[in-house]
Parts: C-alpha cells; sequence; structure tokens
C-alpha cells in the first residue's frame, strides 16, 4: 500500500466514479480498477459497493477513507518540516500577503526575513486572504499575513498588530462635513447620521466588506452601495475623488500625509471597527524554529513602526 493508491480511494470516494476519478488522476480507468481491486484483495474487504450508476462506500470504505486522508495528511507534513530542516542557499520561503497589505508592509518584512533567514530564497505570492489561506491549507503556500479572521481550522492565526477601521470621506464633501458638528463628539463618528450617504465598499464576500455590513447593522442601516471595488487602494482613490463615503484600515497610513491627503479619517465606537492583522501558518506543518524566526521578523518590524501601533 503506498500513497498513490490511498489518493486513488479518495479521489473514487470524491467524484463516487471510476471514470471520473480516472480522469482526475490522469491514469486508465482498467488501471484504477486493478488497482483497487488489489487493495481489497490485500484488505480482504471490499471499500466500495457499485452498480451501474454510482460507486458508493461500504462501512469499512467509510473507515479506510478517513484513514487515508490523515495518512496523507501526516505524510504531506513530514516532508515538509524535513525539507526546512536543511539550511542551503537554494531553501525557499513561500509568503503570501494582499496587493494592499503587501504595499504597506512588504519591504519590511523582506528586511526582517533577509536577518533572520539570510540562506533562504523569498517567495512572494499575492491574492486574497482566502484564496492564500487556501494555499496554505493545501501546503502550497509556508505564511500568509493577512487580516483575521480565519475560516480553516488547521491553519494557526498569530496576530501582530491591530488594526482600526475608520469613516472616511473627502474634504470638500460638503454635505457630509455639515454632518458633524451633531455626529463627531471629538472622539468617535456617528454612523448612523451617515445611513443615506453613497457608500464606496469593497465585494461582498470579502472580510472587510462583511465586517463593513456589520458595523452598518450595528448602527440599525444597511449601507446603500454605489461603487465595489477588489482593492482598497481603489476605494481610497474614489474616495479622494469624492464619489462616496467608505471604510478604509488605518493600515493605510503607512503610505498617505494624513495632514496633505484630501480624506478624513474617523473612528467608530463599534467594537467591530478592530481586527487582528497576523502570520497564518499550518500548526504542525513546519518546523517550529523557522515559524518562530518569521513570526520574530515581522514582530521586530511591526513594534517599530509607529503607524502600525
Amino acid at each position: 500500500m503506498d500513497e498513490k493508491v490511498l489518493q486513488y480511494v479518495l479521489a473514487i470516494a470524491k467524484t463516487k466514479s471510476f471514470t471520473q476519478a480516472a480522469e482526475q488522476l490522469y491514469v486508465s480507468q482498467p488501471a484504477l480498477s486493478q488497482a483497487i481491486k488489489r487493495l481489497e484483495c490485500e484488505l480482504e474487504v471490499e471499500l466500495f459497493y457499485r452498480d451501474r450508476t454510482k460507486v458508493v462506500l461500504t462501512p469499512a470504505g467509510v473507515i479506510f477513507v478517513e484513514g487515508a486522508r490523515e495518512i496523507l495528511k501526516q505524510v504531506d507534513n513530514l516532508k515538509r518540516q524535513i525539507k526546512h530542516f536543511r539550511a542551503n542557499p537554494q531553501d525557499t520561503i513561500s509568503i503570501g500577503v494582499s496587493q494592499f497589505y503587501g504595499k504597506h508592509f512588504l519591504y519590511f518584512l523582506i528586511d526582517g526575513l533577509k536577518q533572520n533567514l539570510p540562506s533562504y530564497r523569498i517567495k512572494i505570492i499575492e491574492g486574497e486572504s482566502k484564496f492564500l489561506e487556501n494555499l496554505i491549507d493545501q501546503g502550497k503556500l509556508d505564511f500568509g499575513i493577512f487580516p483575521a479572521p480565519i475560516y480553516n481550522k488547521s491553519v494557526h492565526f498569530t496576530p501582530i498588530y491591530i488594526e482600526k477601521i475608520l469613516f472616511t470621506f473627502n474634504k470638500r464633501n460638503k454635505d457630509a462635513f455639515s454632518l458633524l458638528p451633531n455626529a463627531f463628539d471629538g472622539k468617535y463618528i456617528n454612523l448612523f447620521l451617515y445611513k443615506e450617504f453613497p457608500f464606496i465598499l469593497l465585494k461582498e464576500g470579502l472580510k472587510l466588506r462583511v465586517l463593513a455590513d456589520k458595523i452598518c447593522t450595528s448602527y440599525g442601516f444597511k449601507p446603500k452601495a454605489i461603487l465595489e471595488s477588489e482593492n482598497l487602494d481603489t476605494i481610497y482613490s474614489l474616495v479622494t475623488h469624492n464619489y462616496g463615503v467608505a471604510f478604509l484600515p488605518s493600515t493605510i497610513f503607512q503610505s498617505i500625509n494624513i495632514e496633505k491627503s484630501e480624506v478624513s479619517f474617523y473612528p467608530l465606537k463599534s467594537k467591530l471597527s478592530k481586527r487582528d492583522i497576523g502570520i497564518a501558518y499550518k500548526e504542525g506543518y513546519l518546523d517550529k524554529n523557522l515559524v518562530s524566526k518569521v513570526v520574530q521578523s515581522i514582530g521586530n518590524k511591526v513594534s517599530t513602526n509607529k503607524n502600525l501601533k
């Protein structure tokens, strides 16, 4: 019994078809059938009920599939851990980050990694956090740097700083500014007074969009989205050109001069207006010493950066 046979069983269990499983595995159906038949002979038990329309796991097959998943997971983890015990210039550490967060602190992340892991080549993969999280779960990415929450139980998350979510609008927005005497108490903005304003939001499903909707709900209204984007820099640009009001994270202060910016930022009293930005990685997947050095590299840089405190 080897890895390949375990993968065969999992593919058949998933597709409920020898034909579809063979296509996914790039093997011939006869070769796949023979491999499963040899395995069943070896185990002296049937793993699948077969008929003309579908293939279903037997009770023994259900147990086998659960064990096969765990075995393949452990084998994959072991390979990764052994790989990172090597210390030569060819070793690579892959870091996933969104375009927005990469823009704002990727440079000091790379500096920190070069200091703590000088023998490693650094590979950067950009993408939305859910996409990066899936890559981590699949073993295709070592680390990710993005906001909480984490959706996959196998992915561990170490917070490195707290980011504030701020309400923003253009300084030339006369209607928005006319409400400030009643809306802003010098510390927090009363978002409810802006419920009829046109909002520029991230697309539905993205983390900050989900959070923005929840914040508005906590103030008793649903935001009217007139424009949607996948990029926070685009939202900032649209607010700069006075197309509407928006939510932006405090991390943006890394790259703009607040005093010279055409955009005003206001804190929210809502408990939802804060979130953790951190390092995500698969628990037990990498050498602990490597994990510690990456966390240290990023944490040290964040602790000395006033804009991220």
